[in-house]
């Protein structure tokens, strides 16, 4: 699932046997420390619909550093399809 948000950053969802979680951040948006890494979701919550803003909660691959959580601007655009 391909996630676009008003700022222009693109999220991007994996299910690789378990689901993961990139983002590469727009251009009107924030740098973050978890961008264009792939994290795997251990929380995805409600919101991650067009007009909503989603919620996901990241865990390290070996689950031994604390989790990380990240709230997107508002969603504006949902495709299977990349849209770059």
């Amino acid at each position: 699932m391909y996630v676009t948000t008003e700022t222009g950053s693109l999220h991007i969802f994996r299910d690789k046997g378990r689901l993961t979680w990139e983002r590469i951040p727009g251009p009107d948006a924030p740098r973050g420390m978890r961008d264009r890494f792939e994290g795997i979701v251990s929380v995805f919550d409600r919101g991650w619909a067009v007009g909503g803003r989603g919620s996901v909660v990241l865990a390290d691959s070996s689950y031994v550093q604390s989790p990380t959580s990240h709230t997107t601007s508002m969603i504006i655009f949902i495709s299977d399809v990349d849209p770059r």
